[in-house]
């Protein structure tokens, strides 16, 4: 018999990391994309009011947050 895994938090971070980045590759990724294609750049980059985040904007912090954060590889 062996021995019981000493870290088993690590494996499920692990495994939940590979399914996010396969949701955002393969489901959340073409589901943006085919949002954007049917929006201008002004549409994009247009706020309600100053306090809010344009399109645009929430983009740029989900690109960040993939390269430099939590999925980053």
């Amino acid at each position: 018999m062996s021995a019981p895994d000493p870290k088993p938090e690590m494996k499920v971070s692990r495994t939940f990391i590979q399914q996010a980045r396969e949701l955002l590759n393969e489901d959340y990724l073409p589901k943006i994309e085919r949002c954007l294609e049917k929006l201008t750049d002004e549409q994009i980059w247009w706020r309600s009011n100053p306090e809010n985040n344009s399109i645009g904007n929430l983009l740029l912090h989900i690109r960040g947050m993939l390269a430099n954060g939590l999925f980053a590889a």
